[in-house]
C-alpha cells in the first residue's frame, strides 16, 4: 500500500466518522447523547489532526519541491489553505471541549458541526480529485 493509499484510507475513516455523527446532528439527539458525541468527536479530531500532520511533513513538501510546475502550484495553494482547516478544527474542538457545553448549546453545536463537516468533505474531495493525481 502506497502513501497515497494510506492518505485515502484516512480520508475514508474520517468521512465515515463524520457521516455516522451526522445522523445524530439534531438538537434533541445531541443534547441527549452529548457524552458519546464528544467522545466520537475527540476520536475523529485526533485522526484528522494526525492525517494533516502527515501530509504537512511528507506529501506537501514533496509536491512543493516537484519539478512539475502544476504540481508545485496546486500543492502550494492547498498547503496555504491547509493551516486554515487545522486552525478551524482546533478552535472547534476547544469550543466544544466537553459534553456539558455541547448539551447546553446543542443547536449551535449542530450548526457549527454541519459547517465543519461540509468544509472537511469539500477538502477531501478536492485533494483526491486535484492534488493526489498530481502526486501519482
Amino acid at each position: 500500500m502506497g502513501a497515497l493509499d494510506n492518505y485515502k484510507r484516512q480520508h475514508q475513516e474520517v468521512l465515515a466518522m463524520a457521516t455516522t455523527m451526522s445522523t445524530k446532528l439534531d438538537a434533541a439527539t445531541v443534547a441527549a447523547e452529548a457524552p458519546a458525541i464528544r467522545a466520537a468527536l475527540s476520536t475523529m479530531a485526533g485522526k484528522l489532526l494526525m492525517h494533516l500532520a502527515l501530509e504537512d511533513k511528507s506529501l506537501y513538501p514533496r509536491l512543493i519541491a516537484s519539478t512539475n510546475a502544476k504540481a508545485r502550484a496546486v500543492a502550494q495553494a492547498f498547503f496555504a489553505q491547509h493551516g486554515g482547516l487545522e486552525k478551524a478544527l482546533k478552535a472547534f474542538d476547544e469550543r466544544w471541549r466537553d459534553a456539558a457545553t455541547i448539551q447546553a448549546k446543542a443547536g449551535d453545536f449542530v450548526t457549527e458541526t454541519k459547517a465543519l463537516f461540509g468544509v472537511l468533505q469539500e477538502r477531501v474531495r478536492r485533494e483526491e480529485a486535484e492534488l493526489y493525481p498530481l502526486a501519482e
